[in-house]
């Protein structure tokens, strides 16, 4: 780019030579003409001697700025003055000096990002026929401006603003283009045609596109019209608004009828058929006064069917609600269609069963309280259905379970061989030295001491050698519950996990252990995938993260971010979200028994709870019951309620969590004391990673 604007705007260039040439050329300056040598003259404080060529550049710079010049009279002995003043002279072009501004002003237009034409008539051609092309591209111009100005301040004002008071809508902000305004000002003031015939519709860019948003949402009212009509009648037939217009009235049937809610008769010629309005509300429209009506039921229905259909949905919301049954996603998708029809006390006391709190007293702030308690409870439901169904993942958690209780009895039997072992060796010792002090009885007594002797130094081997047995057969150590947990799940189709450390420095132990925490879930998760990312050294020292393109949109590719001496366990950490978010099926799985595990809790703020632990404001969690797993470790607390952490967008949908990362940390650490602790828990980290979880 520089060396294609050097030799127009750079330096020497060509806008600098010419505004050197127009300073330069406007005028010469004047010329004083002075004799060799030293002027002397008195200045008040003296007799001053002073250089006769500094003296005349003196006397041209006061000329320059105002001032009277006096020069002396003496001459030489040709009878020419010493001291003369030729005056300044004008260039020679002045006409260029004087369209040079004009010039400078076209080029500030243009800076400006204005055409010249503009703001002056052209040469050829009159008045706007000049200017009518540059003025389009102008205004063209202010459009894409506008729109990228419309656009960001959608992005960062209102759409956050609109979730807030209205939740999230989906809308556009569609700019009037001032091209086109122009455009169509100008078509209008042109003459119109003699003739009457009817000319087609010209219609702008912003129209066109208006009109195609009409005709897809009237495309997408008609499809849904047309699924709940009945199939043998075109739900546009000449009915209604299609119908030819009569007196204006609808008369009533022969034998009278009382008047439906709808405005209609009940046992007019007409009928009611299901109405799909331009914002997606359901009603019923009637075929020959074309009056709608948004209610669950036909307007014609008895008094008594609307209270059975009132009854049979606050029924199935009791139902949901007291988990007296299970629901699947149509059932639960027919409930929240039915909500809005329900009556005001209805949802005041459904918001209350659900623990929910509007935001507002509206109707609408009910039924987006009650809808997202409902989904909530609807995904722990579905959660905790799927650990129920589950019976392999439960079957291998108790197996971990069956093995802390094995161990646990064990290591209660060694303490009580080695209290027993200190009792006895300290008798046998104190055997011993009465022994070696025998009284007056002679040889029989020495017999029966050694005796009791050779008996009680048997029993002390044999107390020994089963407590020697009991350690060895101790499975404490978490290598080898690691094996046993290999051993007994044993993957088929094993996952493969590609996190190349190139991106890494080489120094530390961070390489090893990712190394080896790559192979432990590869040991031990089922499904053939493969989940690949790029291993980074973090910033943050102390705490390495994981980053998904969801959560870091800065990032296309997932990656974990370490730094040097990272643990095994925390590089199981981080690459638990990768399968989280790589594992089809997984992030929901997590999703749903997060919520169920964390049903009816309030979010606590972390940064205030744990000062010393460089937590965000913004960072919040869930305790639950998860503090029964973390008992007695370093940092329990914190990794209790780390586990109900989630993370959500503006929208205030969950996009990522720490439930399955936790678990695979604890598998690690302590898969039997992870199992017997807290089973439920690690039946979903089995479950999710053996695909037995569905």
């Amino acid at each position: 780019m520089a060396r294609k604007t050097g030799p127009t705007r750079g330096r020497h260039g060509a806008v600098q030579s010419r505004q050197l040439w127009f300073k330069k050329g406007a005028f010469s300056g004047g010329s004083i003409r002075y004799p060799v040598g030293r002027t002397s003259y008195d200045n008040g404080d003296g007799i001053t001697s002073i250089d006769n060529q500094d003296l005349a550049r003196q006397i041209a710079e006061d000329v320059m700025a105002g001032a009277v010049m006096s020069l002396p009279s003496t001459m030489d002995k040709n009878g020419q003055f010493l001291w003369t003043y030729e005056p300044p002279k004008a260039g020679n072009e002045v006409r260029n000096i004087l369209e040079y501004p004009q010039e400078l002003d076209k080029e500030i237009l243009i800076g400006m990002g204005i055409p010249p034409e503009l703001v002056s008539a052209a040469t050829v051609g009159s008045g706007y026929s000049g200017r009518a092309i540059p003025a389009q591209m102008f205004f063209s111009s202010c459009d894409e401006v506008v729109h990228l100005l419309v656009d960001a301040i959608d992005r960062q004002i209102l759409r956050n603003l609109v979730v807030i008071n209205f939740g999230r809508q989906c809308y556009h902000i569609v700019p009037d283009s001032l091209a086109e305004k122009v455009l169509d000002d100008n078509d209008k003031s042109k003459a119109k045609p003699k003739n009457d015939d009817k000319q087609p519709v010209q219609l702008s860019l912003t129209a066109r596109k208006r009109l195609a948003r009409k005709l897809r949402k009237l495309e997408h009212r008609l499809k849904l019209a047309w699924s709940s009509a009945d199939k043998d009648k075109h739900p546009r037939e000449k009915t209604g608004r299609f119908a030819k217009k009569g007196s204006g009235h609808v008369s009533a049937p022969p034998g009278g009828g009382g008047a439906t809610p709808g405005g209609a008769g009940a046992n007019s010629s007409g009928e009611w058929k299901r109405h799909v309005s331009k914002r997606g509300r359901i009603g019923w429209r009637h075929t020959e006064s074309g009056h709608v009506s948004y209610q669950a039921e036909r307007p014609d229905a008895s008094d008594v069917e609307k209270n059975s259909h009132t009854a049979t949905v606050a029924g199935k919301i009791n139902q949901l609600l007291n988990k007296q049954n299970w629901y699947n996603d149509h059932e639960h998708q027919a409930i929240l269609n039915s909500l809005p029809h329900l009556p005001a006390s209805e949802l005041r006391r459904h918001a209350a069963a659900l623990g929910v709190t509007p935001l507002k007293r509206s109707r609408s702030a009910h039924l987006e309280a009650i809808q997202a308690g409902l989904e909530q409870r609807l995904s722990a439901d579905r959660s905790a259905q799927a650990l129920r169904a589950d019976t392999t993942s439960r079957d291998h958690a108790r197996r971990l379970a069956e093995i802390h209780k094995a161990n646990e009895e064990a290591q209660e039997k060694i303490k009580d061989l080695w209290a027993q072992d200190q009792l006895l060796d300290a008798a046998l010792k104190k055997h011993l030295v009465g022994q070696a002090t025998p009284p007056a009885a002679g040889a029989r007594h020495l017999a029966a001491h050694a005796a009791i002797t050779r008996e009680m130094s048997q029993k002390l081997t044999d107390i020994r050698q089963e407590k020697q047995r009991l350690v060895l057969s101790l499975r404490v150590n978490a290598d080898h519950q690691r094996a046993e947990l290999t051993n007994m799940l044993q993957p088929k189709n094993r996952i493969k996990i590609r996190v190349p450390a190139n991106h890494f420095p080489p120094s530390g132990g961070t390489t090893a252990n990712h190394t080896a925490a790559a192979r432990f879930l590869t040991g031990i998760t089922e499904g053939g995938h493969q989940v690949q990312a790029a291993l980074k050294q973090s910033k943050l020292s102390g705490r390495p993260t994981a980053q998904s393109p969801k959560l870091h949109p800065n990032n296309p590719h997932f990656s974990v971010m370490a730094w040097p001496n990272t643990s095994t366990a925390q590089m199981v950490h981080e690459m638990g979200h990768l399968l989280e978010w790589q594992i089809p099926g997984a992030e929901q799985l997590a999703h749903d028994f997060l919520t169920h595990r964390t049903a009816g809790e309030k979010e606590v703020p972390l940064a205030p709870l744990f000062p010393g632990e460089k937590l965000t404001a913004t960072e919040v969690g869930k305790k639950d019951h998860f503090d029964r797993l973390f008992a007695g470790q370093s940092r329990g607390l914190l990794r209790a309620y780390y586990c109900g952490k989630d993370y959500v967008d503006i929208h205030g949908q969950r996009i990522a969590t720490e439930i399955l990362s936790m678990g695979l940390e604890a598998l690690y650490n302590d898969p039997a004391g992870f199992a017997a602790k807290d089973p439920e828990y690690c039946q979903f980290v089995i479950g999710v990673i053996q695909g037995t979880l569905k």
